[in-house]
């Protein structure tokens, strides 16, 4: 191989690594299009009756995360946050401009309402739930109406609505095969009730499993979601 070959390797090399180095730290700009087209999209989608302005797009090579700034072009002065997961898919993250029109004292009042609701409608049935805790957040209204009680089926119009559950369970005595029949025992109570759910996870624990103690120790993990049974292949056990 000439000099001048090996040379223009060399610099191709060279090339190469600076390139890894500076994607490494600032992605590239085709991945960063790709990201802020993504978002596009999903303003779009997500709020059709408005015009925004994307600005200011950065890479977190930690996070490996884009961040942009969002701006209402005829709305209000104020900046949103997005973060977009860097990959294949570009997946939103976080949305600052969802977050600020969560009403947060009515879906704190509903996610009370649901998880007592909720508790009672399974201890008749599964006296062993230890306790319920359900998420329902919901929008703030510009039409003056008060939101009403939490109801099984409660929608506000805004599929935040449905409830994100979580339940524990007393499996003391009890092993894998009878966490996965909680499971679907759980799974046909929320749909015989049309219960509007987003996930549902349940936990199970045992009195001085592992570690002897008279403490309750987390065993075993199961989640599902409205439209899909549990399935025996992802209940978890806590090693």
């Amino acid at each position: 191989m000439s000099k001048v070959w090996r040379r223009v390797w060399l610099i191709i090399g060279l090339v190469t690594i600076i390139a890894l180095i500076v994607n490494e730290f600032t992605s590239n700009p085709y991945a960063e299009y790709r990201a802020k087209v993504k978002l596009e999209t999903y303003l779009n989608e997500k709020y059709p009756d408005r015009s925004f302005e994307i600005t200011d797009g950065n890479y977190n090579s930690k996070k490996d995360l884009y961040s942009f700034t969002v701006k209402d072009k005829f709305g209000e002065n104020e900046n949103y946050s997005f973060e977009i997961e860097n990959g294949h898919n570009y997946t939103i993250v976080q949305d600052r401009l969802k977050e600020s029109e969560i009403d947060e004292e009515v879906s704190k009042r509903l996610s009370i309402e649901a998880s007592n609701s909720l508790k009672e409608l399974v201890e008749a049935k599964i006296p062993y739930v230890r306790s319920v805790t359900a998420s329902v957040k919901v929008p703030k209204r510009s039409d003056g109406i008060e939101y009403a009680s939490w109801q099984p089926s409660f929608e506000s119009g805004n599929t935040e609505a449905a409830a994100k559950i979580l339940m524990d369970f007393d499996v003391s005595g009890m092993d894998e095969k009878d966490m996965y029949a909680i499971s679907n025992q759980v799974y046909t109570i929320l749909q015989q009730a049309d219960v509007n759910y987003s996930t549902a996870t349940l936990t199970g624990y045992k009195v001085g499993g592992k570690t002897g103690k008279s403490t309750w120790d987390y065993e075993y993990k199961l989640e599902f979601d409205k439209n899909n049974k549990p399935k025996a292949n992802r209940l978890v056990v806590v090693s």
